[in-house]
């Protein structure tokens, strides 16, 4: 096959050979010939080349996903049927706009893995540059870096003080899929505080969320609810804005080596470390733990703090409602 050439019209008395290709007008529609996958046969092809828009089956350091609001322009990741044939596969990766946006893996309908939701700068554990869906479900995930061309390990199973196994018999195994539950039971009439844990995959956003929130906001509207479970801020841009608040169970939490987010767990007061004082020490534990409650860098809060120049915190402090104007959508999620 020769060079390539492109051509922007086609005469009545003219064809095209094998190694040109046709260019529409406005450059956004290529035609020509191309062997797809390990066929050996040459077909002839019409392909868009604003393929940023379109990603098919592979995501380019660049590109968008997501809906846009305005425009209902909905990018997302598709596999391939085949190696070979090109048509829309079984696998998707695209987000879910229930609660918080945040990307899902699936098989049809079915969610396999959960990306994790986005805190202004990136995705919580995620760095990459290109990423791919092949046809049989597996992601490839490439990344460039000039540091070393080494594998390297991200994670390991573990559990948190505080928690301990669903199943031990399975994880003795190494398998946690069914993670942990808590050691002593959250009561809402004693003192709880909240650990702070650092690198963090978040759990599952599917919940509500405020926009206009601090931390220090959160932490005191949630020390007095009794279904709060766990916040984090929803944006890490410019010291942290937002809030984001579970109710429910924690699902998919992971702890990183790094690019991960701090998150707030809350946890019966005598889970927490105190000195003979009675005041609450900062503690530094590292645990690896890729589980349900993986965590790490805890430093604890009380409702009742007993630190110099503190007051305890009171049901007397304006209460922020929890409504739809809290909530966020931009034009690009």
């Amino acid at each position: 096959m020769g060079t390539s050439t492109s051509l922007s019209n086609l005469a009545l008395n003219r064809s095209i050979r094998d190694g040109e290709t046709l260019v529409s007008e406005g450059g956004t529609f290529e035609s020509g010939f191309f062997s797809p996958g390990s066929s050996n046969g040459r077909y002839f092809g019409v392909w868009f080349r604003n393929s940023f828009d379109y990603p098919g089956d592979t995501l380019l350091l660049g590109m968008k996903l997501g809906l846009n609001l305005e425009t209902g322009l909905d990018r997302f990741v598709t596999s391939w049927k085949s190696e070979d044939d090109p048509a829309k596969g079984d696998f998707s990766f695209k987000f879910d706009l229930r609660g918080y946006p945040e990307l899902y893996f699936r098989k049809g309908s079915v969610i396999k893995i959960r990306k994790g939701s986005r805190n202004g700068v990136a995705f919580t554990g995620s760095i990459f540059s290109l990423f791919k869906i092949t046809p049989l479900g597996s992601g490839q995930r490439m990344v460039w870096t000039n540091q070393t061309r080494n594998p390297e390990v991200i994670a390991s199973g573990g559990q948190d003080q505080g928690f301990i196994p669903k199943f031990p018999e399975e994880w003795n195994l190494s398998y946690w899929s069914n993670g942990s539950v808590r050691r002593t039971t959250l009561d809402c009439g004693n003192k709880n505080g909240f650990c702070r844990y650092t690198n963090m995959k978040l759990p599952d956003t599917s919940s509500w969320f405020y926009k206009t929130m601090n931390l220090k906001e959160c932490q005191k509207l949630y020390l007095r609810d009794c279904s709060c479970t766990a916040y984090a801020n929803l944006d890490i841009r410019s010291g942290g804005s937002g809030c984001l608040h579970w109710f429910d169970d924690l699902i998919d939490i992971r702890m990183f080596l790094q690019n991960g987010q701090d998150f707030y767990l809350k946890v019966p007061a005598s889970e927490l470390d105190h000195d003979a004082d009675g005041n609450i020490k900062k503690q530094l534990e590292i645990i690896g733990g890729v589980i349900s409650f993986a965590l790490t860098t805890c430093a604890s809060i009380v409702i009742h703090k007993r630190e110099s120049g503190s007051s305890p915190l009171t049901g007397e402090e304006p209460l922020h409602e929890q409504t739809d104007e809290g909530r966020h959508k931009s034009a690009d999620i």
